[in-house]
This record gives C-alpha cells, sequence and structure tokens, in this order.
C-alpha cells in the first residue's frame, strides 16, 4: 500500500458504512486487521521491516539520513499497527464509526509521512 493507496484508504473508509450492510463493515474492517498485521507482511504493513533495513544501510552507508528514514518507518509501522488494532475486535465494537474516523486520519498522517521519507531518500541517492 503506497502513498496513493494510502489516500484512497484515507477518503474511501469514512464512507464504507454506506456501501456495506452492518455484518459485511464489520467483517471488511477486520480484514484490515488481517491485512496489517497478520497476512504475511510480518505486522505493521512491512513497514518494520523496511525500518530494520534502512537502520542496517546507514550502519553500513554511514548516512545520518538514512537512519532518519528509519525512524520515519518505525513510526509508520506504529501507526499502521495501531489501524490494525482499530478494527481487531470489529465484530463486537460500538464505536465503529469513530474508530473508521480515526483510521482514516492515521491513514493521512502515514501517506504524508512516508511521501516525505520517500522525498528525502530520493534526493539522497539522487
Amino acid at each position: 500500500m503506497g502513498v496513493k493507496g494510502m489516500r484512497l484508504a484515507a477518503r474511501e473508509l469514512p464512507g464504507w458504512p454506506r456501501y456495506f450492510n452492518e455484518r459485511e463493515l464489520r467483517l471488511n474492517l477486520f480484514q484490515i486487521y488481517v491485512f496489517i498485521e497478520i497476512g504475511g507482511t510480518g505486522g505493521g504493513s512491512f513497514r518494520p521491516m523496511y525500518s530494520r533495513f534502512l537502520r542496517e544501510a546507514a550502519a553500513v552507508t554511514g548516512r545520518e539520513g538514512i537512519a532518519s528514514a528509519a525512524d520515519s518507518f518505525e513510526l509508520s509501522g506504529k501507526l499502521f499497527i495501531e489501524i490494525a488494532l482499530l478494527f481487531k475486535e470489529a465484530e463486537k465494537i460500538a464505536d465503529l464509526r469513530e474508530r473508521i474516523g480515526l483510521a482514516a486520519e492515521k491513514y493521512e498522517r502515514i501517506a504524508e509521512l512516508e511521501e516525505r521519507t520517500f522525498r528525502e531518500l530520493e534526493n539522497m541517492v539522487g
């Protein structure tokens, strides 16, 4: 899920209660949890793995900017985990719409963070 996909998720997710009946909505929100935390990503939509890679690259190259990018991806991973945990119990939570709004805000925050980080990385190697 790249920057464009996260921005799309931030825009579209608040509309899901109109598109799905209650059961489908809860199941689809639970699938967000599965996608982020269980579905082969190692948790956090691969961001903790990206962070570890960038830390190793920073150590090998001695470039502090790469370590800064690692910090950004560590934060991004934490935000993804926060999104996932909003929907882990989707089948029984009462404040579903509030959580959807929070998740949309977090997706937008991740998009902004990662867009800036990718630009910084591009400038380092470009």
